[in-house]
């Protein structure tokens, strides 16, 4: 999960608001259920511009998928929250700021509509605009004032095997992996494939400076971390593999550096 930057609002989603916002706010107020044919699906006039800003990935776990049959996610849920009769943030429904694009698997099977506070008394009233009161403890991976995803989630080497868990105790990082199943086996048998495919570029790097060779150093370093692009699959995970391998006193000693993808 890295930090996503959805650009300008398309003029197509400004238009869809200002039609079924009306429509939405007259029908609860005459008694009918909030639901989610109530709310329609036009806030997808949004997903290909998101789908582009987002380097074809979901925003979550960064598989990379197809822009057609995968979903445009609410990041505060529209319907319902919590698994309850409590409503969701409709009047956020068609909000560009509370859309992502996202798979299946993240949006319908993990998060659906789970919305975590620290407080929950504080979650907004309708109509008001976030955050408010609220303290979210899911990431927002397209919020630029919320903690980046990288400082919150590490991939660490457990067991044979890449696991993500909470940076430095970070409780949204921990919560995040929880609530969107970062971590549930499918997605952990990806991340160990994508491992492999690094390892060529990791032994190249690893013999490079056993040689001490600087100019072989300074080029495998530069195919190595061509993985943590934001544009890459597993970026994040990329990331911290390169860091787990190559620490920072190591870039420090040979002049290498390493950025966060986004």
């Amino acid at each position: 999960m890295i930090r996503i930057s959805r650009g300008a609002e398309p003029d197509s989603l400004k238009e869809v608001r200002r039609v079924e916002l009306p429509r939405v706010r007259d029908a609860l107020a005459a008694g009918e259920a909030l639901t989610r044919e109530l709310l329609k699906a036009k806030f997808r006039v949004a997903g290909e511009y998101l789908w582009k800003a987002q380097h074809h990935k979901c925003c979550y776990c960064e598989v990379i998928v197809a822009k057609r049959g995968n979903d445009v996610e609410h990041f505060r849920p529209a319907v319902s929250v919590q698994k309850t009769s409590e409503r969701g943030y409709w009047w956020l429904a068609w909000n560009w700021d509370n859309l992502l694009f996202s798979c299946p698997a993240c949006n319908r099977y993990e998060k659906n509509d789970l919305f975590p506070l620290a407080n929950p008394s504080q979650r907004i009233q309708p109509e008001a605009q976030p955050p408010g009161g609220e303290i979210p403890l899911l990431l927002d991976p397209a919020d630029p004032a919320a903690a980046d995803p990288v400082d919150s989630i590490v991939f660490r080497r457990e067991l044979g095997h890449w696991v993500p868990g909470a940076r430095r105790g970070s409780v949204e990082g921990a919560e995040t992996v929880k609530v969107l199943g970062l971590d549930y086996q499918d997605l952990l048998d990806l991340y160990d494939d994508h491992y492999d495919r690094m390892r060529a570029a990791i032994e190249a790097m690893e013999q490079a400076i056993s040689a001490a060779n600087q100019t072989r150093i300074k080029a495998d370093w530069d195919v190595l971390v061509r993985h943590v692009k934001a544009e890459c699959l597993f970026s994040h995970l990329a990331f911290d593999i390169v860091d787990h391998h190559f620490p920072q006193a190591t870039r420090a000693r040979y002049g290498l550096t390493l950025f966060k993808p986004s």
